[in-house]
Protein backbone atom coordinates (compact mmCIF):
# COMPACT_ATOMS: atom_id res chain seq x y z
CA UNK A 1 0.00 0.00 0.00
CA UNK A 2 1.32 3.49 -1.20
CA UNK A 3 0.82 6.49 1.71
CA UNK A 4 0.53 9.99 0.14
CA UNK A 5 0.63 12.90 3.27
CA UNK A 6 -0.25 16.24 2.28
CA UNK A 7 0.41 18.89 4.73
CA UNK A 8 -2.02 22.15 4.56
CA UNK A 9 -1.63 25.23 6.27
CA UNK A 10 -3.88 27.88 5.19
CA UNK A 11 -5.07 26.27 1.46
CA UNK A 12 -8.57 26.56 1.22
CA UNK A 13 -8.66 27.74 -1.92
CA UNK A 14 -6.72 24.96 -3.43
CA UNK A 15 -7.12 22.05 -1.59
CA UNK A 16 -10.29 20.52 -3.93
CA UNK A 17 -7.77 20.72 -6.99
CA UNK A 18 -5.07 18.80 -5.26
CA UNK A 19 -7.00 16.15 -3.99
CA UNK A 20 -9.16 16.10 -7.52
CA UNK A 21 -5.65 15.59 -9.26
CA UNK A 22 -5.14 12.78 -7.05
CA UNK A 23 -8.22 10.96 -6.87
CA UNK A 24 -6.99 8.40 -9.97
CA UNK A 25 -4.61 7.13 -7.18
CA UNK A 26 -7.05 6.07 -4.86
CA UNK A 27 -8.47 4.19 -7.25
CA UNK A 28 -5.45 1.89 -6.81
CA UNK A 29 -5.90 1.52 -3.28
CA UNK A 30 -3.46 4.58 -2.53
CA UNK A 31 -4.05 5.93 1.06
CA UNK A 32 -4.11 9.55 1.02
CA UNK A 33 -3.46 11.95 4.45
CA UNK A 34 -4.26 15.58 4.91
CA UNK A 35 -3.12 16.60 7.72
CA UNK A 36 -3.79 20.63 8.70
CA UNK A 37 -0.58 22.23 10.27
CA UNK A 38 -3.17 25.19 12.35
CA UNK A 39 -5.35 26.21 9.17
CA UNK A 40 -7.15 29.73 9.89
CA UNK A 41 -8.91 29.59 6.75
CA UNK A 42 -11.49 26.83 6.91
CA UNK A 43 -9.17 24.44 5.77
CA UNK A 44 -10.13 21.13 6.33
CA UNK A 45 -14.32 22.63 5.89
CA UNK A 46 -13.16 21.90 2.20
CA UNK A 47 -12.81 18.62 2.25
CA UNK A 48 -15.32 16.30 0.67
CA UNK A 49 -15.43 14.33 4.24
CA UNK A 50 -17.95 11.61 2.62
CA UNK A 51 -16.49 11.25 -0.34
CA UNK A 52 -12.70 10.84 0.90
CA UNK A 53 -13.09 7.73 3.59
Amino acid sequence: MLSIVIPMLNEAAGIEMALAALQPLRETGTEIIVVDGGSTDDTMGGLPMTAWR
